[in-house]
C-alpha cells in the first residue's frame, strides 16, 4: 500500500470519474486503474464499482475512505514539516467555508498567505452553512479547518472569531427617512429569509423575543433570491452582514436599532494542530479579525516564522 494508491483513490472517490481524476493526477486512466487494482488487492477488498455513470464506493470504500482522508493528510503534514526544517513552507491546506466567509473574510486571509509564503495553497470546500455539515468535512478528513456559524465544536478545538450583525433589507421606496429600524418595523412587514442554515430560526426567535409572534414569513432556499423579491416590494429581509456582498438597486440596507448577531467560529482538527499551514493560517487570522479568541499559543505568523 503505497501514498500514491492511496491518493489515487481518494481523488477517484471524489470526481467519481477516472477519466476526471487521472486528468486532475495528471496520470493516464491505464496507470490509474493498476494503482487502484494495487491498494484493493493490498487490503484484501473492494473499494470501487465501475459503471456505465462513473465510479461508485462499495460499501467497503465507504468506511474506508475518510482513514485514507486522513492518512493523506498526515502524509502531507509530514511534507510540510520536513519543508519547514529545510527553511522551505509549502504545501495544500483545505479549508472548509460556508458562502459569506469564502466571499467577505477568505480572499484576505488567502492573499495574505500567498505573501507570506507563495508556495502554500489554500483550497475552499465551499458547501451549506449547516453546521452538521461542516463539522462533518473535519471528521472525515475532508478539511483541515472549518468555519462554523456558531459556537459548537463537537470534538474539534474552536474559537469564536467575529460577531456577524445582522441586518434588515427594505425596498428602497419603503426605508425613505430611515437609518436604524425597530422590531415592530419588521414584524408590521412580511419577511423573507433563507432557509439555508440557522438563520431564519435566529430570526424569528429575535422577533419573538421581542412579543412578536404573529409572523408572515416566506423561506427561500437560496438567499441570493432574496435581493430581488425585496427591490420589488415583495417584503424585507434580515440577513448578516458578511452575506451581503452585493447590494442591488433598489434595496436599501439598514440597521437594527437593537442588534442581534450570529457567532462565526473556527475549528480545527485536534490531530490537525501539529501541521504548520494550520497555525500560520489561525495566525493570520488573529491578524486579520481583531475579535478572534485563537490562543497565541496556537499559531504561527511571519515574524516567528523568520
Amino acid at each position: 500500500m503505497r501514498i500514491s494508491q492511496l491518493k489515487a483513490f481518494a481523488v477517484v472517490a471524489e470526481t467519481g470519474q477516472f477519466t476526471e481524476a487521472a486528468f486532475s493526477l495528471g496520470i493516464s486512466q491505464s496507470s490509474l486503474s493498476d494503482a487502484i487494482a494495487g491498494l484493493e488487492k493490498s487490503l484484501g477488498v473492494k473499494l470501487l464499482q465501475r459503471g456505465r455513470f462513473g465510479a461508485k464506493l462499495t460499501p467497503a470504500g465507504e468506511q474506508i475512505l475518510p482513514q485514507v482522508r486522513l492518512t493523506l493528510q498526515a502524509a502531507e503534514s509530514i511534507q510540510v514539516t520536513s519543508r519547514q526544517l529545510k527553511g522551505e513552507i509549502s504545501g495544500q491546506l483545505t479549508v472548509s467555508v460556508f458562502r459569506s466567509v469564502a466571499s467577505q473574510i477568505m480572499p484576505d486571509v488567502i492573499a495574505e498567505m500567498h505573501r507570506q509564503h507563495p508556495a502554500v495553497n489554500i483550497q475552499l470546500l465551499e458547501c451549506a452553512c449547516e453546521v452538521s455539515v461542516l463539522q462533518q468535512n473535519l471528521t472525515d478528513g475532508c478539511a483541515d479547518l472549518t468555519f462554523l456559524p456558531e459556537e459548537d465544536f463537537a470534538d474539534h478545538l474552536g474559537w469564536p472569531v467575529l460577531k456577524d450583525p445582522y441586518v434588515a433589507l427594505f425596498p428602497e421606496a419603503w426605508a425613505e427617512g430611515l437609518t436604524t429600524v425597530t422590531a415592530e418595523m419588521l414584524a408590521s412587514r412580511p419577511l423573507i429569509l433563507g432557509n439555508d442554515g440557522n438563520c431564519a430560526v435566529r430570526s424569528q426567535e429575535y422577533l419573538q423575543q421581542k412579543g412578536f409572534r404573529d409572523l408572515r414569513i416566506n423561506l427561500v432556499q437560496d438567499e441570493l433570491i432574496i435581493f430581488p423579491l425585496v427591490a420589488r416590494g415583495m417584503g424585507i429581509s434580515l440577513m448578516p452582514r458578511l452575506a451581503v456582498f452585493m447590494l442591488p438597486s433598489g434595496v436599501k440596507m439598514l440597521r437594527l436599532e437593537d442588534p442581534f448577531y450570529r457567532q462565526i467560529s473556527v475549528a480545527v482538527r485536534q490531530k490537525a494542530m501539529g501541521n504548520v499551514l494550520v497555525k500560520l493560517l489561525l495566525g493570520i487570522l488573529k491578524e486579520r479579525l481583531p475579535e478572534a479568541q485563537i490562543p497565541d499559543s496556537l499559531t504561527l505568523t511571519a515574524e516567528r516564522q523568520n
